[in-house]
């Protein structure tokens, strides 16, 4: 008797409006626990200054506190591998297009 193929069984995805996205321009930790990734991620931000005489403030500042399970991690590594060796196909030029010989 053959088995029938596992259908996908996630509900459909849904993408609402109001999530916000949320910019990281550094990795500050990253770590296992529990058996999840968790990874801080944090941005250089710039404050005003209070007085005219005063150079504004640049902080590093923590912007997202993000946990994955294993399965998500997983997914995660294998997605960013793809577009890490995408990138570098991208970069390549093709035989013949350097500069020309004398």
């Amino acid at each position: 008797m053959k088995e029938k193929p596992q259908e996908n069984k996630d509900p459909p995805l849904e993408d609402p409006n109001h999530v916000t996205e949320i910019f990281g321009d550094e990795l500050v930790l990253a770590a296992i626990s529990g058996g999840c990734a968790h990874l801080t991620f944090a941005a250089k931000r710039i404050f005003p200054p209070i007085r005219k005489d005063q150079l504004p403030t640049v902080k590093r500042e923590v912007t997202c506190r993000l946990i994955l399970t294993r399965e998500a991690a997983i997914a995660v590594i294998n997605q960013l591998v793809q577009l890490g060796n995408a990138s570098a196909l991208a970069a390549v030029q093709p035989a013949g297009g350097g500069e020309k010989a004398n």
